[in-house]
């Protein structure tokens, strides 16, 4: 049957529902983490007293250094962020009750594609020297044991109230790929006049149609 041979996404052009929307919203109301075929991930974790500020030297020093997250290549996003306190004594409004917090804390956010413990597993082997420079300076875990590390950061977990992907089922791979045809599509848009159909279409054949996902 012709349904049979339809991709889901496409049903809508023949004013069908689009079966893989609904699936999604099921799927997001079952795990709200989730969206699409990637996952958002949110941990907390206290900072040990005193240690804040050579924490923060040392994420300066691996963004400096270029981000460890692209040796993940399933992460479309994810960044470290220290949480001093909610309250900020250089604001000029402060509310009449000081909600203050017991320690400083290291925020972890992360886009990926996946699973959350498998991308939790390659992050603890993959970037274990990162690992144990920056979660190292938290309390309740041994960062160079990823056992330990990946507990710890499930035990941290904050759910995401409403988790949106703007990647929906698009990998980052599958990223890479376009932003790579449309950097050679721009190139052939400028060298256009300057060849004729026929070496127009072997390049466009060439550099687009048989262009490979970059690693």
């Amino acid at each position: 049957m012709l349904l049979d041979r339809l991709d889901p996404r496409n049903l809508g052009l023949l004013g069908l529902p689009d079966l893989r929307k609904a699936q999604d919203s099921l799927a997001a109301l079952r795990d709200p983490n989730r969206s699409g075929d990637s996952y958002g991930f949110l941990s907390i974790t206290p900072i040990r007293e005193g240690r804040a500020p050579a924490l923060r030297k040392k994420l300066a020093a691996i963004d400096a250094a270029g981000s460890p997250f692209a040796r993940l290549p399933r992460t479309h996003f994810a960044r470290w962020v220290v949480l001093p306190d909610f309250y900020d004594p250089d604001l000029d409004y402060q509310p009449a009750d000081e909600d203050r917090l017991g320690c400083e804390y290291l925020i972890f956010s992360a886009c990926f594609d996946g699973e959350r413990d498998s991308y939790l597993r390659e992050l603890s082997t993959e970037l274990a020297a990162e690992a144990v420079q920056v979660w190292g300076e938290c309390r309740g875990v041994d960062p160079s044991s990823p056992d330990d590390l990946v507990r710890y950061l499930k035990a941290n977990q904050i759910d995401c109230g409403q988790y949106y992907s703007a990647y929906g089922h698009t990998t980052v791979q599958e990223v890479r790929r376009v932003l790579a045809q449309q950097l050679v599509m721009r190139d052939l848009a400028v060298q256009q006049y300057t060849l004729t159909p026929a070496q127009l279409q072997a390049e466009f054949v060439a550099r687009i149609v048989n262009a490979e996902v970059p690693a």
